[in-house]
């Protein structure tokens, strides 16, 4: 499983109880989505220019953006509950 056990745990942790299914299904998909779409680009990127060196210059820069994200957007959930480790990611509906 390697780097997706933890992808799986730390998207879980970050929607609120009620959403958490569905938050983690619809990353999920996004995620296959995204599994699909490398070796069409890297056919692409070969195709066009033949270039070895670009498809991974290609390959570490979605990894750097990607690193980015989690470290400018992730919020660190080691400790919480989880109840705890999702509070403001999806703002509360106020009843009356």
């Amino acid at each position: 499983m390697g780097s997706w056990g933890v992808a799986y745990t730390y998207t879980a942790e970050i929607y609120p109880t009620a959403l958490r299914a569905t938050g983690t299904g619809w990353s999920t998909a996004f995620a296959r989505v995204g599994g699909i779409l490398p070796p069409l680009v890297i056919g692409w990127i070969m195709g066009r220019w033949g270039s070895q060196q670009l498809v991974f210059l290609h390959a570490t820069g979605v990894t750097l953006v990607g690193v980015a994200a989690v470290l400018l957007l992730g919020r660190e959930t080691r400790g919480q509950s989880l109840e705890g480790s999702s509070r403001g990611a999806i703002p509360e509906a106020k009843t009356a």
